[in-house]
């Protein structure tokens, strides 16, 4: 797919994800929505996500090609290694990029079904690209990648980038696919996680099938991939800190 193709930008929109999942619903092709301005941008299990003109990319993309995708976690994960790659970042399981701790950016993947009852994945992709400041509740676990760099980045630029980077070559499957160039910026191990039922756990690392092996009071507990994207199995209280 060429990164021009079936490409909407706009200058403000509340969420890219709501509307391209809209759009989608709607019957229409369309595979990426870039907005200059979101006003109302959500993370997984609906958190908040800041992001202000000039300062953030924020993007969705549908992969239409990819109907009926056995493993629609694996294409969050996939678009979260990607952008980590373009713009130098880490990365801690599920799909978080991050840079010495804190976080640069998120993914946030959804399934839907077009009119044609086929199911697609629609994953938005968020990143702090030249904030300097955030929200008090923030501040000390966020960071951009200016800040971390030292360098200034056009949202748009990078979202083109982004766009043909991601489709540039065969669209992975499953985790096989994928896990040598993410364990590559893997920076799981020791972050803390908080479980359904209030446990904290600590991440010791990522097991053969993507699944997030951590500790719990020195017991290992496993938690899949697609339970910590689409709360399958977690309550909506799933958070990592």
């Amino acid at each position: 797919m060429s990164c021009q193709a079936r490409w909407v930008e706009l200058d403000e929109v509340d969420s890219t994800q709501k509307f391209l999942t809209q759009a989608v619903k709607a019957g229409d092709m369309l595979d990426v929505v870039f907005a200059h301005d979101q006003t109302s941008g959500r993370g997984r299990f609906d958190r908040q996500w800041h992001s202000r003109r000039g300062e953030s990319l924020t993007l969705s993309v549908s992969f239409t090609q990819c109907a009926d995708h056995p493993h629609p976690w694996i294409l969050g994960m996939f678009a979260a290694m990607v952008a980590a790659e373009q713009i130098g970042m880490g990365l801690q399981w599920p799909n978080d990029l991050v840079h010495e701790g804190k976080k640069v950016g998120g993914v946030l993947t959804e399934t839907i079904q077009n009119p044609c009852g086929e199911t697609l994945a629609v994953v938005g992709i968020g990143l702090n690209l030249n904030n300097m400041k955030f929200s008090p509740e923030l501040e000390g676990r966020a960071t951009s990648a200016f800040l971390a760099k030292r360098l200034r980045y056009d949202p748009l630029t990078e979202a083109r980038l982004l766009v043909a980077n991601l489709f540039e070559g065969p669209i992975p499957v499953s985790w096989p696919d994928i896990v040598a160039r993410w364990m590559a910026r893997d920076q799981t191990p020791g972050k803390t996680y908080v479980l359904p039922n209030g446990d904290r756990a600590l991440a010791k690392r990522i097991g053969p099938q993507g699944e997030l092996v951590a500790l719990v009071d020195e017991r290992e507990v496993t938690v899949l991939v697609a339970d910590a994207i689409f709360g399958e199995n977690l309550a909506p209280g799933f958070a990592s800190s």
